[in-house]
């Protein structure tokens, strides 16, 4: 929302297009990358335990953080939660386990990642 006020909308579809991609080049073939709001993104990852989620997601702030935006004075960060699923819980159970380690990482100053 932010960039598309200072930007425009245009810029804010490029800049969503560029984080896919950036995101879609990283991960596994066997992963899947979500638009799961208007600046969330879920990247659900097969077989993979959350000590090396939590490294991937540091790695793609890392890469977030280096990439070219649309803007020359745009910045873009990341900030990550991860959950690994627990067997017995519901994936609404499981996500929300994410975005609430998400939000922890949002309070922590951002551009960072939080385990659940």
């Amino acid at each position: 929302k932010r960039i598309n006020d200072r930007y425009g909308h245009s810029c804010g579809d490029r800049v969503l297009k560029r984080f896919a991609q950036v995101v879609g080049e990283r991960i596994r073939k066997t992963d899947m990358l979500y638009r799961y709001g208007g600046e969330e993104f879920v990247v659900l990852l097969e077989n993979t335990k959350i000590d090396e989620a939590r490294e991937l997601a540091d790695e793609l702030r890392q890469e977030i953080a280096d990439s070219r935006w649309p803007a020359p004075d745009l910045k873009v960060t990341l900030s990550a939660g991860a959950a690994e699923y627990n067997g017995s819980e519901t994936a609404y159970e499981w996500i929300e386990r994410a975005d609430m380690a998400m939000y922890d990482a949002k309070a922590q100053g951002r551009n960072c990642c939080r385990v659940a």
